[in-house]
């Protein structure tokens, strides 16, 4: 309950800078409330002065239910207007801020998430925050104003009737919707997390396509997907029968509770006419706190979802960027006895490592798989933080360096590379200002001048696996020409041939031997053929 109270809190204080137009939302739902219950009490006034006056004009009583109609419509409008205008604005800022954050943490963060849980919780779980905005805040607020001046209202017929219906609109308002989330709390947390399941194996699947048909694997999976849906149905089946039992429930009271006050009137000795008004405005009353009784169920999914972007929102990135820092041009790189372990693990991966990487030349890091070499690459671009030891560029701990000035200096190359639905000259330049003249020059080094020639529009030629298939190396060799591009100082490839025939392999390879009067380049690699062209070997483990 507190961890709710923390994340109802979190999400108020987004309303704040919005809290004129939500006092205005809140006026207006008032006002229209207000017309709601003021027209038939008009209809019952009207009915009872003409009963006692057949001569009586009744044209009067109709006009004003007729306008306090229009003037329903015209301030639910506005009140609607202002809680969306609010909820679509706030869910703008959280969605700004939850991509900063993911920005913020990746990559080292976002490793071990899994894409389902990301997807879901970048749209999903953002999108049922409108619940929130839209349709909680200034409805518990209607409720108290409208549930209170009711209340005033019967209480001056007699005080047990304000009581009386006092009491009801706090079962209705405020009991039965605790209730029922205090009952169903897990019940949205389960429902968003079969979901993210659910979301994680169809994008496992859609990738393992060919794996699925090589092994004939297609109804075993097929199977395991089928438990996913059916463990997803039923949470939500769960949701909907309890949404379904908390309608029932209410409508009960609500019918016993006018019951109630049928009697308790007659029994207090009311007029008739004062019978008829007290039973036909409270029956009227009931829009508010009904739209608060079935908050318990709605929060349950709601809140779940507003957990974990709170919990995204306040994660704490391994390390983070550096705007104040040094600004330094790449001359040597240099570790001093540097030791490292990933958080999830006890084991150090690279211990009391020390190196020195100089200004010109090719430096091969060797050892066995899972030793640490490209977590060490990882180290150099500051993506992780060193436990113990220090690394520097330019006798500058990489630490003290401004993040824009270290990426500079630095050219990455992963294992994985990714490709954009893009053009081929974004897909190399990732925006940055390079010239054209310069993208084929890169292409060239990459070994994929051929490769582009075959395209009609040649550079502004869409690539990316949703337009045309691309090979595996012809991916790492994109990556590579990306490398050329940026041009950096100081290039680190992580097994920039492993994907690459002999004949390719030994293109590239010849390539960096001419880079490395130019450049200091860093590689991690098995091939003894990539091995072959180092000028120093670093061997770990």
């Amino acid at each position: 309950m507190r961890q709710a109270m923390q994340t109802l809190q979190w999400l108020i204080s987004f309303v704040k800078p919005l809290k004129f137009k939500m006092i205005g939302a809140i006026i207006l739902g008032s006002l229209s409330y207000l017309a709601v219950i003021g027209i038939p009490i008009i209809g019952v006034l009207g009915f009872i002065n003409y009963q006692n006056n057949n001569n009586l004009h009744i044209t009067p009583y109709i006009i004003s239910m007729i306008a306090l109609g229009i003037c329903r419509g015209i301030l639910r409008y506005g009140e609607q207007y202002l809680n969306h205008e609010i909820a679509f604005r706030t869910l703008a800022i959280i969605r700004d801020k939850v991509f900063s954050k993911l920005r913020s943490l990746a990559p080292a963060k976002l490793q071990d998430k899994k894409n389902g849980e990301l997807i879901s919780l970048i749209t999903s779980d953002v999108e049922s925050l409108e619940v929130f905005f839209a349709h909680t805040i200034s409805p518990v607020f209607i409720a108290i104003f409208i549930s209170l001046g009711m209340s005033i209202w019967l209480a001056s017929f007699q005080p047990i009737l304000g009581l009386l219906a006092l009491f009801i609109y706090l079962l209705l308002g405020v009991f039965l919707p605790t209730l029922t989330y205090l009952h169903k709390k897990k019940a949205g947390g389960e429902y968003k997390a079969y979901y993210d399941n659910l979301n994680q194996e169809v994008i496992e699947m859609t990738k393992a396509l060919s794996e699925v048909k090589l092994y004939n694997i297609g109804s075993s999976l097929q199977q395991q997907l089928k438990s996913a849906g059916k463990k997803l149905n039923h949470s939500q089946k769960e949701m909907i029968n309890q949404r379904l039992a908390i309608q029932n429930y209410t409508e009960l009271i609500i019918l016993l509770s006018a019951f109630i006050m049928l009697v308790t009137a007659y029994l207090l000795s009311l007029s008739s006419a004062a019978i008829f008004v007290v039973v036909i405005s409270f029956m009227s009353s009931f829009g508010p706190v009904l739209a608060l009784s079935g908050l318990g169920n709605s929060l349950l999914s709601t809140l779940a979802s507003a957990k974990r972007v709170y919990q995204l929102l306040h994660e704490q990135p391994v390390t983070h960027d550096i705007v104040q820092g040094k600004e330094v041009i790449f001359s040597e790189l240099e570790s001093n006895q540097i030791s490292f372990s990933y958080p999830q693990t006890q084991q150090a991966v690279i211990k009391q490592l020390s190196f020195k990487i100089p200004k010109y030349g090719i430096t091969c890091i060797k050892g066995a798989s899972g030793i640490g070499k490209s977590t060490l690459l990882k180290l150099i671009m500051r993506f992780w933080s060193t436990d113990e030891g220090i690394i520097s560029l330019s006798q500058t701990p990489i630490e003290e360096i401004n993040t824009s000035s270290l990426r500079s200096n630095e050219g990455y190359m992963l294992q994985d590379t990714f490709l954009f639905q893009d053009t081929i000259r974004q897909n190399i330049t990732l925006g940055k200002n390079i010239s054209d003249q310069k993208v084929v020059e890169a292409l060239k080094k990459a070994s994929l001048a051929e490769w582009l020639n075959q395209f009609e529009n040649g550079l502004d030629t869409i690539i990316g696996s949703a337009q045309r298939q691309i090979s595996s190396g012809e991916k790492q060799r994109i990556a590579l020409a990306r490398i050329f591009a940026y041009d950096t100082p100081l290039i680190l490839l992580d097994e920039p041939t492993s994907n690459l025939d002999y004949l390719n392999e030994k293109i590239i390879l010849n390539v960096l031997e001419k880079q490395k009067d130019k450049q200091a380049i860093l590689i991690v690699s098995h091939r003894e053929t990539t091995i072959s062209i180092a000028d120093q070997i670093l061997n770990i483990g």
